[in-house]
């Protein structure tokens, strides 16, 4: 992040070209970088629910049916 406000800082003095793309590209990488953590997390709660489902049934059961009406499936 220390990077992006010096290249912002920088960009206030001058238009130049060169930093603007800098921008971007750093821009991109953060969001390539919290696209794949939230990917992560969602990874390590489907793990949870396959190796837990068996001990708390009921909860797994009213976390589908939620994210089922969240999203509007049918069944």
């Amino acid at each position: 992040m220390i990077g992006c406000a010096m290249i912002q800082r920088n960009m206030n003095f001058s238009q130049s070209d060169p930093l603007f793309h800098l921008e971007l590209k750093t821009r991109e990488e953060l969001e390539s970088v919290l696209y794949h953590e939230e990917l992560l997390w969602k990874q390590k709660v489907r793990c949870d629910w396959l190796s837990l489902r068996d001990c708390n049934t009921k909860f797994f059961h009213r976390h589908t049916l939620k994210r089922r009406s969240k999203i509007g499936l049918r069944l």
